[in-house]
């Protein structure tokens, strides 16, 4: 009996154990979202400053996007 209960205390310390790593995991991965979406967005700034401080002619200037109603009946493939 003594031996079931050595085994579920182990089990339940490396439940707890598994839970915090998974907790500290999850904050890591939300600290390294937010720290990539940061880094993008002052990319594009200073991709934008150098466009406008270097005055780069030789990309066109981008045109509107088209967009278009596709009916669905229209995708699927006829037999």
């Amino acid at each position: 009996m003594t031996f079931l209960w050595i085994v579920a205390a182990t089990g339940w310390v490396l439940a707890m154990a598994a839970l915090m790593t998974a907790r500290g995991a999850a904050r890591r991965l939300a600290q390294l979202t937010e720290m990539y979406w940061e880094l993008k967005y002052e990319h594009g700034e200073l991709k934008a400053r150098v466009k406008t401080l270097v005055g780069d002619s030789s990309e066109p200037p981008p045109t509107a996007a088209v967009q278009a109603f596709v009916p669905l009946g229209d995708l699927k493939k006829k037999p």
